[in-house]
């Protein structure tokens, strides 16, 4: 239809010539006409292979292109459906989550290219010479649970490029060569990785790669140490969870997570350096900077955790102080004041969470004030400038159901994070975005950035699976006492050595019993001792006999024998272990290692069941604990 007026056509692309038209317009472009005659159910394909390559080698490429092409278009294709659809499984009965489990599972799959000889993932579906660890941590939070090989691999490479044991940044081509950037003591990719490496050794058990990792993991906790300072909060220079910025001063979002990842820490320690004398103390600075946290950084007027930079407290509200609930650092008071806080003012209704509020740091004063490069932090409600990024609502969903509001945060979820909801939101398309914008009075309200993201995919598959039921603390991986209902048995592929059939069927929001090969086990913990079994079914219902709920030390094996229980634990010499038990009758007593030295509490819950709380001081190798009605 074109009228040969426009800036692109010529007469000669007729012939389909390659038109060099810089003489006769003001851009250069080039064009294309394909003609064939088609009878009734005939078909045409246009191939156009879009690339660089020296003049000399084009016509040896396209040779080969066009043999190979076809082929290696069904092998990727096959590649992918079989990484998201039979490898591992994931159905709830709920088709609008399923569906995105087969999507999110795809992007997997799909965001990888070729760099310096490795396969590495990327963000987004384009080619250029950049690696992001930061990429390959986020996303393996999901990954995972369902696909440790992956992990393993990402893992190895993140060490493969480490130098010192100093984990990378970025790596890049730039100029002559391969650059490789390196974090700085302020980096929260130091804390990312203890925590990836952590879950990756809690889902395989694999002591012979966690050895491996054990030097960078020191080195990345004495680099994210040097931020720690007298008042026991973590010091950046960036705002938030952002990599712009260069203002110092205590951070909601690093010290919540560094509290995690010491705690992530005293566990690997104990399995691979039990002897490491420095344990207790850093157990006692992770205990202060829980403390310090609500204490100095908890703002009661506006009942959320906020920054200060120097002395000056930041009254810019983030999503990264979601992070203390969803990690279940503070107490369950202040994580449901905050998440109203949150709800109030950093969601965007059937959008999502809000980077931060106000969003003005394209402003003049704020751009002084925290150092950046003129607007780098975005305009007005784009990217980190109040931009709704994905991984903000999964941080949001994981923090209502640390309070125990599942049908909330499912519903959330369905809103906000799967794809026909996506869909169905302002300005909304099929996708897993990078973040969108977030201005309510804008007619681009809810517009997409980056619509294929890899982290969107992870962080997807980590939200859900903890919202079906599957758990995990510094210690131990475990079924959740109460879960959201589903339309039907929720079927899932979950690693635990190596990848199990898991099943979670019956009715009611409590988990009755959970059987590993046809064998009750009384307790929602996982014990190691189970890591053979292929098939782990969990029963809700109404629990008639006493269940282990949690334990913050590694549970080996668990018994019932009549009226005694017995659970063997083990962590480090002097950890202050904590075990609770639920059961219909109060327990008469509690004893470790045969000795009456441990502690009980037991209160009465509105159900009529009753909570003990174990408490006792962990020997150097196994403690027996037993526990008599």
């Amino acid at each position: 239809t074109d009228d040969g007026k426009s800036v692109w056509f010529d007469s000669s692309f007729a012939t389909m010539s390659f038109v060099d038209s810089a003489t006769k317009h003001t851009r250069a472009v080039s064009a294309f006409e394909y003609e064939k005659q088609l009878n009734p159910n005939d078909e045409m394909t246009v191939v156009l292979v879009i690339g660089s390559s020296a003049n000399g080698e084009v016509k040896e490429r396209l040779a080969t292109l066009s043999q190979v092409w076809r082929d290696e278009i069904a092998a990727y294709d096959d590649f992918v459906r079989n990484y998201a659809v039979d490898e591992t499984r994931f159905t709830t009965g709920d088709l609008q989550l399923d569906q995105t489990v087969l999507w999110s599972k795809g992007i997997l799959a799909a965001n990888a290219h070729y760099l310096n000889g490795k396969i590495v993932p990327m963000p987004c579906p384009a080619e250029y010479n950049f690696f992001f660890t930061h990429d390959l941590l986020m996303t393996n939070l999901g990954a995972v649970l369902y696909d440790i090989k992956r992990v393993k691999k990402d893992l190895m490479y993140v060490a493969l490029l480490a130098r010192d044991s100093i984990i990378p940044h970025a790596y890049y081509w730039k100029d002559d060569g391969f650059k490789t950037e390196f974090c700085t003591p302020s980096n929260w990719n130091h804390l990312w990785f203890i925590e990836v490496s952590a879950r990756y050794f809690r889902h395989s058990l694999d002591t012979t790669t966690l050895r491996v990792l054990y030097p960078l993991i020191v080195k990345s906790l004495a680099e994210m140490k040097k931020q720690l300072r007298h008042d026991n909060l973590m010091y950046a220079h960036r705002p938030d969870w952002w990599d712009i910025g260069w203002n110092e001063g205590p951070r909601t979002y690093m010290t919540a997570l560094a509290i995690r990842q010491i705690e992530n820490y005293l566990y690997i320690a104990s399995i691979v350096d039990k002897q490491n004398r420095s344990l207790k103390d850093l157990e006692q600075t992770a205990a202060r900077m829980r403390t310090a946290l609500v204490t100095k950084l908890w703002n009661d007027s506006l009942k959320f955790l906020l920054n200060y930079n120097g002395n000056d407290l930041d009254t810019h509200q983030y999503m990264g102080s979601l992070l203390a609930p969803a990690v279940h650092v503070i107490d369950e008071k202040r994580s449901s004041e905050l998440i109203e806080t949150a709800r109030k003012e950093l969601l965007a209704p059937r959008v999502g969470i809000r980077a931060a509020v106000p969003a003005d740091f394209h402003t003049d004063s704020m751009i002084s004030y925290f150092k950046f490069f003129g607007k780098e932090a975005g305009d007005a409600y784009t990217y980190i400038n109040g931009g709704v990024w994905f991984h903000n609502n999964a941080w949001y969903a994981l923090a209502l159901h640390s309070i125990g509001r599942l049908d909330e945060a499912m519903e959330f979820v369905k809103q906000t994070m799967t794809i026909d909801g996506i869909a169905r939101s302002p300005n909304g398309v099929p996708a897993m975005y990078e973040y969108r914008y977030s201005n309510q009075s804008s007619t681009r309200f809810g517009e997409i950035d980056k619509p294929s993201f890899l982290w969107a995919g992870g962080f997807y598959l980590y939200t859900l699976y903890t919202l079906v039921g599957m758990n995990e603390n510094v210690w131990n991986l475990s079924f959740s006492e109460y879960t959201a209902t589903f339309p039907s048995s929720v079927e899932m592929s979950y690693s635990f050595s190596d990848v199990k059939n898991v099943q979670i069927d019956g009715t009611g929001r409590r988990v009755h019993s959970i059987v590993y090969d046809g064998v009750t086990v009384p307790s929602l913990v996982i014990p190691i001792e189970q890591h053979t079994a292929q098939n782990i079914s969990a029963v809700k219902g109404n629990a008639s006999s006493p269940y282990l709920k949690s334990v913050n030390a590694m549970l080996h094996s668990v018994k019932m024998n009549g009226k005694k229980f017995t659970a063997i634990v083990s962590s480090f010499n002097n950890h202050s272990t904590v075990v609770e038990f639920v059961s219909l009758q109060k327990p008469k007593r509690a004893s470790v290692n045969t000795k009456n030295h441990a502690e009980m509490t037991t209160t009465k819950r509105n159900d009529g069941a009753w909570t003990s709380m174990i408490s006792f001081t962990a020997g150097e190798g196994y403690d027996t604990l037993t526990v008599e009605w």
